[in-house]
């Protein structure tokens, strides 16, 4: 019997700038991540210290956004 594995190796995602580069504690902006090696997934996420985005927007391996 054999059997096959198929799987994707995604790299590490690097962050190089965020806009804007503050907000209010409570959340809720609208954040622009541009980088290298993003991928359009459903579990996509972004995390801020402690806080985790409620919603990513994919545009591109270069680029997300996050509220």
């Amino acid at each position: 019997m054999h059997s096959t594995i198929v799987y994707h190796y995604l790299p590490t995602p690097v962050v190089v700038a965020a806009f804007p580069r503050v907000g209010p504690v409570r959340g809720g902006t609208l954040i622009t991540l541009e980088g290298v090696g993003f991928a359009n997934s459903a579990n996509a996420f972004c995390r801020f210290d402690t806080g985790i985005a409620t919603s990513v927007i994919y545009h591109s391996a270069t680029r997300l956004q996050c509220v």
